[in-house]
């Protein structure tokens, strides 16, 4: 989900028609004060031809992406979640094992390791202000899991791999919600409708529900408007 601003309107014609008598040698300075003037209206118009309107935002989710490499530059730290990011995590493991067991499918086990490195691409994309599988650097969820160690090769028996991470990423704001509704100030309301955004999406929704997962890792962070959460499945 995004919050955005929606601005409309038009800017009015100003014209004046006020005469004011002058001596000839201040009529060049006179006008040049007179187009400063009418400049300030027109800004001033324009800055107030947009309004306001509630926060409502549309789901963000991807489960497929790319971005250019570029070098970033020093990010600020973000912004402190009113919602403890850490809640909104075991939640979102909770309602994710919920969809699986409604389906007939085992519960994935929590992975703090996995969880380590979803949680560092959510912390990025909300310092940096992006939001996309491949970071700055160019690297896709396999190659980030790599970086920091994490196993990517699965033997599944009988000379059979698996190979790679799967990721599902979203942004959710609280409040309302377009295509969704009231979101809670609240990490089971957060988590939940996280999930049910994904649950929506036919490749988030595999992800979630592939017999061939059998462990989540969940990070969360937030960009001071909304959280991101990052879920990695191995």
């Amino acid at each position: 989900m995004r919050i955005g601003l929606y601005g409309g309107g038009e800017m009015k014609e100003m014209k004046g028609r006020r005469r004011t008598e002058a001596r000839s040698h201040l009529r060049g300075w006179a006008g040049v004060v007179l187009l400063i003037v009418l400049f300030c209206i027109a800004v001033g118009v324009l800055a107030g031809a947009g309004y306001l309107d509630l926060p409502v935002g549309g789901p963000s989710t991807t489960n497929s992406s790319s971005l250019s490499s570029v070098t970033p530059a020093l990010a600020a730290a973000p912004a402190a979640p009113p919602v403890a990011a850490a809640a909104i995590e075991e939640y979102i493991v909770l309602a994710t094992n919920g969809e699986r067991a409604r389906h007939g499918l085992v519960p994935l086990q929590s992975d703090a390791a996995l969880a380590a490195v979803a949680r560092s691409h959510s912390g990025d994309m909300a310092a940096y202000g992006y939001f996309s599988h491949v970071n700055l650097q160019g690297e896709d969820p396999t190659d980030r899991a790599k970086r920091q160690g994490y196993p990517v090769i699965k033997h599944l028996g009988g000379g059979r791999i698996a190979a790679g991470i799967a990721e599902n990423i979203g942004m959710m704001p609280t409040g309302n919600v377009a295509e969704y509704g009231y979101v809670e100030e609240d990490a089971a309301a957060i988590a939940e409708a996280m999930v049910a955004m994904w649950m929506a999406s036919e490749g988030h929704r595999e992800n979630i529900l592939s017999p061939g997962y059998d462990r989540i890792g969940v990070g969360v962070a937030y960009d001071g408007s909304s959280y991101i959460a990052t879920q990695n499945f191995w």
